[in-house]
């Protein structure tokens, strides 16, 4: 019986490893057959179709007020050599292979010499002796040999500075021989730099494994994305030729309001004052009066010793991603003007009314309140001018909270100063904050309330309402929406625009306008040596506006920083008929006041916007001391007598006609007209001329050239005299 079962169990084993032998046997055969058929699988691979691949649209541009590139799709290029070839023929890979070797050998001290024209930053030797170390890896079979960089270190290079590159030696050759691997990178890039970069924000494009493209944004690359980003397309794959099916529609340009020369001007200024407080953070706004138009907007954030920068990204003293439209903060003095105007509005306060100020100190609501910068001295009375010339809170609590408080019109001041649209988001950028106004009829301390809110506490704003607000006393009451964008653009037709939109009109009566006109121009210009804006007073020209220092909030509540204050300046110019307003706004945690800080920096933005904006009589620029000619580039002599004659330097005869050469003066005031003969088919001495005649002598002489560096002409890399060879490249490097 057991030999029985033995026997059972040998056959079922016996089996299954028959069983198994059969798979295995069929397996590898099937993996024979597949293997005889490897061509054939080869071309059903090469025929494979792959169906909607994403094609990206090309971003939109954002231009300037006058049509000026801020931020563009750039192109850059990482150069790699592959000093290997690789063929399925390993005949002709040892054929290439030799010729290439040849090639390199002969010509790398020629190649070595124009990279150095092309690419200045390392010598004709440094670029030969990097290469020859691509060369030997090639000889060891080193792996890096594949992709060996073809600078000492690791740059990008434009797209014209790729295409110098295809035309020197060695690389003007087919792949296989120059070995020529350009990486292309595309990058979002802001033309002059982090000018307004808080304000205009980036787009960074990452690309999923499905193929989809999606776009981190923020500033108005976020806000204006639908415009800017367009719609990509699709395409298939067959037989590795790519095919469009949908084409992608580019995205559409923005033109926003920022001109680029005040944006400099407001960054430099706001800079130079921070750099001197060593403030933790300053912002600035300017805007023209008529169309809401922002012109500049800074927003800078100490991020080091002496270091301040323009950043969307949180640290230390960047709480927000734009300072100026996003960053809410009780206003201090600069507020005062807002509560002032609703008084006035309301009928509560006339503009002959005055108040007495108890010297700067008084008791209300049961606590000592002081005038903490430039208290009235004396038990007299003084008016609204005399009250806002010296920020004087005892004058306002007067003025406005007492007023408001004396029938129980709490409530109606809110609603005033929201009638002002105090309160209003502009949503100029997705970012953007909107102020809180306190219900006051919810909160029991209500005369409290009211009295911290007529001197700039218990309110939170942004720097763009409170600036608006300036400036629609500015605009004579009509008040205007700030504008950053003012029309999207195709192919440099507009096809849709975002007009000055006017919110309220007559916001403020011409009585309320006066008398704040009036009042404002006072705490720059009065009669008092104690006027808080004095600082802010110029020679140059009148500008009107209201100094503030507030304590800064710990985390959104009402418990302050030790230390911290924000120094505010907030007005316009020129003062009779305003064309601009501008906030200024400096975070700090240093000794000083809005007067000291803030006011200085809208003083230097007012003067150097005035100055670019009046034109002057060409006969101002003749110097009257020196009778020296000024320094004249060599080139068109006609060109420059045209300009000699119009300053009155000289009175010499010119014509349209092209001569070529110099005008130096002698010791007796007289000047001469040395020119250069010009020899056709050879090419011109263009050394001391500047980059565009220069370019243009040289491309009749029918030869190519590539400029580096700026200034005029110091060397050419093929001397005058010589045969100009059609197509030839002439390296200039110009210096100041």
């Amino acid at each position: 019986m057991f030999h029985f079962k033995e026997n059972i169990i040998f056959r079922f084993n016996l089996l299954v490893l028959f069983a198994f032998v059969v798979w295995g046997g069929i397996i590898i055969a099937q993996a024979c057959f597949l293997m005889l058929q490897k061509d054939f699988w080869k071309e059903v691979e090469d025929l494979q179709v792959a169906t909607n691949i994403p094609i990206p649209a090309t971003r939109g541009n954002i231009l300037s007020d006058n049509g000026e590139l801020l931020v563009c799709n750039h192109v850059k290029y990482n150069i790699y050599i592959d000093f290997d070839y690789t063929d399925k023929n390993p005949e002709i890979q040892k054929d290439v292979l030799f010729q290439k070797d040849t090639l390199w050998e002969n010509n790398v001290t020629k190649l070595s010499k124009e990279l150095s024209e092309v690419v200045p930053r390392w010598s004709a030797k440094e670029y030969e002796q990097h290469l020859r170390k691509g060369m030997e890896l090639q000889r060891k079979r080193k792996p890096m040999r594949r992709e060996y960089p073809l600078f000492p270190e690791k740059i990008y290079i434009s797209y014209t500075q790729y295409k110098q590159l295809k035309e020197l030696t060695i690389l003007s050759r087919q792949v296989a021989y120059s070995g020529l691997k350009p990486v292309e990178v595309k990058e979002r890039k802001k033309i002059f730099g982090s000018l307004a970069t808080s304000t205009l924000g980036n787009a960074k494009k990452s690309e999923l494994k499905n193929g989809k493209i999606l776009w981190d944004t923020y500033g108005l690359e976020k806000t204006y994305d639908e415009y800017l980003r367009g719609e990509d397309g699709t395409g298939h794959s067959y037989n590795s030729i790519r095919t469009i099916d949908v084409p992608p529609v580019d995205g559409k340009d923005i033109q926003t309001t920022i001109n680029t020369d005040m944006q400099d001007i407001c960054e430099n200024a706001l800079l130079k004052k921070l750099k001197e407080h060593d403030g933790l953070g300053g912002w600035a706004i300017l805007m023209e009066v008529k169309s809401g138009d922002i012109k500049a907007i800074v927003n800078l954030t100490k991020v080091g010793d002496g270091q301040y920068i323009e950043t969307y990204e949180a640290t230390l003293h960047n709480e927000t991603e734009n300072h100026a439209l996003s960053r809410l903060m009780e206003p201090g003095s600069i507020f005062k003007t807002v509560a002032m105007a609703a008084a006035l509005e309301d009928g509560l306060l006339k503009p002959q009314d005055s108040v007495l100020t108890y010297g700067g100190s008084h008791l209300f609501y049961g606590k000592n309140r002081k005038d903490d910068v430039a208290p009235l001295e004396g038990q007299k009375k003084y008016g609204i001018n005399d009250v806002l010339m010296h920020s004087s809170n005892v004058g306002m609590i007067q003025m406005v909270a007492e007023k408001y408080g004396a029938n129980g019109q709490h409530q109606k001041f809110t609603e005033t100063i929201k009638r002002f649209g105090i309160n209003e988001n502009y949503k100029l950028i997705t970012s953007e904050a909107t102020p809180q106004i306190p219900d006051i009829s919810k909160i029991v301390t209500k005369d409290v309330t009211l009295m911290t809110m007529s001197y700039g506490y218990s309110v939170n704003m942004t720097a763009i309402n409170t600036l608006n607000f300036y400036n629609t006393i500015a605009n004579n009451g009509t008040q205007v929406a700030p504008r950053l964008v003012k029309a999207i653009t195709k192919d440099g037709e507009v096809i849709k625009e975002f007009p000055t939109r006017i919110l309220r009109e007559n916001v403020l009566s011409e009585t309320t306008v006066n008398t704040l006109k009036g009042a404002l121009y006072d705490v720059v210009n009065g009669w008092s040596r104690k006027r808080t804006g004095k600082r802010a007073q110029s020679e140059i020209i009148d500008i009107s506006g209201k100094t503030g220092t507030a304590r800064v909030l710990k985390n959104g509540t009402y418990e302050y920083q030790p230390m911290e204050r924000m120094f505010s300046f907030c007005g316009f110019f020129p003062s009779e008929e305003p064309l601009y307003s501008c906030i200024v706004q400096v975070h700090s945690n240093h000794a000083g006041g809005g007067g000291s800080v803030a006011a200085p920096v809208l003083k230097e933005i007012a003067e150097k916007v005035t100055a670019k904006r009046v034109p002057r009589p060409i006969g101002e620029a003749k110097d009257t001391v020196n009778s020296n000619v000024p320094l004249i580039k060599c080139g068109n002599i006609n060109a420059a007598n045209y300009i000699l004659n119009k300053l009155e330097i000289s009175d010499n005869d010119y014509n349209d006609e092209l001569i070529w050469g110099s005008i130096v003066q002698e010791e007796n005031g007289n000047t001469i007209t040395e020119e250069r003969e010009l020899h056709k088919g050879l090419i011109p001495n263009v050394v001391g001329m500047g980059a565009k005649d220069a370019v243009y002598l040289l491309k009749q002489a029918g030869v190519k050239t590539h400029i580096t560096g700026y200034g005029t002409v110091k060397h050419q890399s093929i001397r005058g005299g010589e045969k100009a060879i059609p197509g030839t490249t002439v390296y200039l490097t110009l210096k100041p």
